[in-house]
């Protein structure tokens, strides 16, 4: 039980066949608390195992949050003996966590384009009007709302390289608009409100047996994801609406991929218990993709945005989406002292 909330708290954090590591403390009174439930002690049981399992998750995920802690393995140039070392020296300091808060006034956004989209519209997240960057700018000296970062360029329109108050960071575009992406749609999906774009034309999608199976028995659930899917039979299938915030991707590839991800986890599961995994693939198709030149505004945005996630750090699979220098790690690199 503790073992399932530990992973649960990582969940979207860690990358597969990376596992988490932790020392858990819990005072609790001994009565609630059976050991001779294995001849060794070497296990223990709960009175109340589910609660606490969902306490611990939480404790677990409010101090990741806290600490803004990135996930595995993206330490950048320090050694894992040195990572492990500052991550305990910074919990058991006393600094002061980051503020979240984000001006809500902060303009609508849209992000990038590729080089090949002449005179398309660009992917957008919120409904506003686009502020072209202008061809000479001033770097500004202070950070945007909300974090320490301030963008300076893009490297080979993948990613943003931005100034910290320690040194540099490194963000990754696509998992960082992942992240915004995908939180959005998880707030919308648990409150079944996720927005949809009715097509124009509808579409057609041709299944074979398996799939169209597994299709059918699951377009009740479809609408909740934001799909609107008639079954014509004979494994034809008219899609109608799509997710608002997946327009202009490519949403019959979407579907067969969500169909893909319940066909892996067993087609008796709900499409409830994999939302996780689903809305991390609904996330991924519309998310800006590498080689799209970003304007500085959009820049601003994007990482305006990031900020206001509560797991910033990570996409929904567990990548980082920033790698921070400091100062002193760079200096290293360059055999200063």
């Amino acid at each position: 039980s503790l073992t399932h909330a530990l992973y649960g708290a990582y969940r979207d954090m860690l990358m597969r066949d990376r596992h988490p590591v932790a020392f858990v403390f819990i005072e609790i009174d001994p009565t609630l608390v059976d050991v001779n439930v294995h001849p060794s002690k070497a296990e223990v049981r709960f009175r109340n195992q589910s609660k606490i399992h969902d306490l611990v998750q939480d404790a677990i995920r409010e101090g990741l949050r806290a600490q803004g802690i990135p996930a595995a393995g993206a330490t950048g140039p320090i050694g894992r003996v040195e990572a492990v070392r500052e991550a305990l020296s910074t919990y058991l300091g006393s600094q002061t966590g980051r503020s979240g808060a984000v001006d809500s006034g902060t303009p609508s956004r849209y992000y990038g384009r590729r080089k090949s989209d002449a005179g398309t519209a660009p992917l957008h997240f919120d409904n506003g009007q686009r502020r072209e960057a202008p061809v000479d700018f001033q770097i500004q000296t202070t950070a945007l709302p909300g974090h320490d970062l301030f963008p300076i360029a893009q490297v080979h329109d993948s990613f943003i390289i931005a100034q910290s108050n320690e040194g540099m960071a490194i963000v990754d575009q696509h998992a960082a608009h992942e992240r915004v992406l995908f939180e959005k749609l998880q707030d919308q999906y648990s409150t079944s409100t996720v927005e949809i774009q009715n097509l124009l034309v509808t579409d057609q999608l041709q299944l074979g047996p398996a799939q169209s199976g597994l299709l059918s028995e699951h377009l009740l659930e479809m609408i909740k994801l934001g799909f609107i899917v008639e079954d014509f039979g004979s494994g034809t299938f008219m899609i109608k609406a799509v997710p608002a915030l997946i327009v202009g991707a490519d949403y019959k590839k979407l579907l067969l991929d969500i169909l893909d991800e319940v066909s892996v986890h067993g087609k008796s599961r709900k499409i409830d218990e994999l939302s996780k995994d689903i809305l991390s693939v609904m996330a991924c198709h519309p998310a800006i993709k590498v080689h799209r030149s970003l304007s500085r505004q959009e820049m601003d945005a994007l990482l305006i945005d990031l900020f206001k996630c509560r797991m910033p750090h990570t996409c929904p699979h567990g990548r980082p989406t920033i790698i921070r220098f400091s100062m002193e790690e760079i200096k290293k690199m360059f055999k200063r002292t």
